[in-house]
Formats: C-alpha cells, structure tokens, sequence
C-alpha cells in the first residue's frame, strides 16, 4: 500500500486534479532539479516534509520510485536522511491523469491524457519487484472500453474498477471492470452500474464489499462534497 500511495501521488502531480484538459500547446521537457515539494504522513499521524521529486513533472512516461522500508527492511538509515527518489522503468505510453492501482504484484497505468487533450483507453502493467520495489518493464494489456481520464480507479480482490472521469467532452457516469489474470494480463474490460451522477476527479475507495465514489467536477463545472 505505500508502494502505491507514492506511485499515485507522482502520477497525481502531473497536472492539477481538477483542471480542464488543456489545448494544444507544446509540452516542453522538464529539467532535473527542479523538484516538486512532496509530504509524507509521519508516525505521529501530522505530515513531514520529504525528498522532492526529481523533476517537475508534466506529461510524461517516467515513473519515479521511493524507499518506504524501514532500515531494517534494506531501507534508508534515518540517520542518513530521506533516500532519493529515483527513477524507474519508463512506461511505454506518456500520460497525464491516469489511474494507478497496484493488484497481485503488478502496477497498472489506466486511461489518462496526453496533454494536448486526446483521451486514451490504453492500459499498461509493469510487475513489482518485492526485493527491491523497483519495477520492470512496462507493457500493454486489455484497453478499456471508453476512452477516459480523470477516473476514479479501484481494486477489489483481483478486479480493477474504472469508474467515472471525462472523454473530453465532459464527465462520464460509466465504470467498467476486469480481472487480473494470473499473468498479469486482463480480461475485457466489462460495464457495471454507472454512477448516479457524471463526474470526473473523484476518488474511490473499497471498504466492506462496497465501493465508494467521492467528490469530484460535475458537468456544471461545480466541486461536489458527495
């Protein structure tokens, strides 16, 4: 679950959560060493402040990793400081706004947008390398059935649920799922009950068998708190 908190909020900082998708523009290169400032929830239950990110990121296809183990574990020495973040496997498709959930020791980049506002329904997975948290090599499975970004992504078990998000052209009340096959791959991705309310932006969380959907941007432009 750390592994996938750290992975998420990097995937986050690529672009402002409730941000229309942007016009065409030219998407310069970030430079290294001009990090974004990132936190990180401290025994004591307040946030601390952390390593930066290495860069500042925009639509890309890095993939940036950091140390949660304890020292114990092989981790950083704390007396030695917060370890670096460092940079991973790069995925094969650049993306912003995607989904992230992390199911039976494999990571998976869902949907999401290129920046210039093209939607994409491409889905990769890269498998977790417990010894180390590093990953390999990313690669394309079972794309989803809408095109969607901004989506609220949700494991349960060995299905991932999609749900919500926009096409660009709007928020979307749709979810889909599928199921993790032992090879990591996916099943097609199927339609299930859509959301009584379009939004995009929200989160997701599972919890007792069911699946929550909260907040978000509704058509209207508004934030919701339901």
């Amino acid at each position: 679950m750390k592994l996938l908190r750290v992975l998420l909020a990097v995937i986050m900082l690529a672009a402002p959560l409730f941000s229309a998708v942007p016009p065409a523009q030219a998407v310069s290169p970030p430079s290294m060493g001009t990090g974004i400032a990132d936190e990180h929830l401290s025994p004591t239950g307040s946030f601390d402040s952390a390593t930066a990110v290495p860069t500042r990121l925009q639509v890309e296809n890095s993939v940036f990793l950091f140390n949660t183990r304890s020292a114990s574990q092989g981790g950083p020495d704390p007396s030695n400081g917060v370890e670096r973040w460092r940079i991973g496997s790069t995925m094969t498709t650049a993306r912003s706004h995607a989904g992230l959930v992390i199911v039976n020791g494999y990571a998976y980049a869902i949907g999401g947008d290129d920046g210039y506002g093209n939607v994409t329904a491409s889905v990769e997975r890269a498998t977790v390398i417990t010894t180390t948290g590093a990953l390999a090599d990313w690669t394309h499975v079972a794309s989803l059935s809408t095109p969607r970004t901004r989506a609220a992504v949700v494991a349960d078990g060995n299905r991932i649920y999609v749900i919500g998000g926009t096409d660009g052209n709007g928020p979307l009340a749709t979810a889909e799922w599928a199921t993790v096959q032992p090879d990591g791959s996916l099943s097609g991705w199927t339609t299930t009950s859509p959301l009584n309310i379009a939004r995009e932006g929200a989160a997701a969380v599972v919890a007792n068998g069911y699946i929550y959907v909260i907040g978000g941007r509704l058509a209207d432009g508004t934030i919701t708190l339901a």
